[in-house]
């Protein structure tokens, strides 16, 4: 009888024990796939670029639009990377066919509006980029 009270001890001991562990592993795997902070230095200069032309086209109607900067960078390692920035553009007082030296120049082309985007660009192991979401707050 006490042999097998001490079975039953050591047997739920264990299951504890192999259920603590896989809780681990669980909250590990949450971990992975979630984004991370980078340095906004460190983005690939494709994906901004990317990101940069993809918002132009898209903001731009009457007036053109100038990019300022990118203010913070988050990746996500997916199949392929998904790199999240925040983007800074301004709308200008030129009209969409002044040239891009005019547009960058603030004194040929005042600012009228800041423009800030959130952006999500997906990087493929070909390195094929696809604009995955956008959102901008005038």
């Amino acid at each position: 009888m006490a042999f097998r009270a001490v079975l039953i001890l050591v047997a739920g001991a264990l299951f504890l024990v192999d259920a603590r562990s896989i809780s681990r592993r669980n909250e590990d795997v949450t971990k992975l796939g979630g984004w991370r902070n980078i340095d906004k230095d460190s983005v690939p200069e494709d994906v901004v670029s990317h990101a940069r032309d993809q918002m132009i086209e898209t903001l731009t109607h009457d007036n053109a639009i100038r990019f300022v900067e990118i203010t913070s960078a988050k990746s996500q390692n997916v199949a392929g990377k998904n790199y999240k920035l925040d983007l800074v553009f301004h709308d200008t007082e030129c009209s969409s066919s002044a040239s891009i030296d005019d547009v960058n120049d603030e004194t040929v082309c005042p600012t009228t509006e800041f423009i800030t985007c959130t952006v999500v660009v997906h990087k493929s192991y070909d390195d094929t980029l696809t604009l995955r979401e956008m959102q901008c707050i005038r």
